[in-house]
């Protein structure tokens, strides 16, 4: 009496797959690999949030100054960057609190 096996039951929708078994030198090198990749994939990511949080924070300074400091700005410009502050404020705060409650 010979029973049939359902591998779907078992795996679910995941994949199998058959391949032979991997040498360790070519298992180090391959794991060797993939951390360095991450590694520069982590790099490029902390690269890339650094510059734009200097431009955030650049802009705001920019902002703070015009709306505080600078008595020659026109009210026009004094309420545009109010309003970029404003935004970059609550956009800033909606990233972190979006980052807290994601985890």
């Amino acid at each position: 009496m010979t029973q049939n096996l359902d591998l779907s039951k078992i795996v679910g929708r995941g994949e199998v797959k058959l391949s032979p078994e991997e040498h360790p030198d070519e298992m180090a090198v391959r794991l060797r690999n993939e951390s360095r990749s991450k590694l520069l994939e982590d790099i490029k990511s902390t690269v890339v949030f650094a510059v734009f949080l200097v431009g955030i924070i650049a802009v705001g300074i920019i902002c703070i100054m015009l709306i505080a400091l600078d008595e020659s700005a026109s009210p026009e410009t004094k309420r545009w960057a109010q309003t970029l502050l404003a935004g970059l404020v609550t956009g800033s705060a909606s990233f972190i609190l979006g980052r807290a409650v994601g985890k």
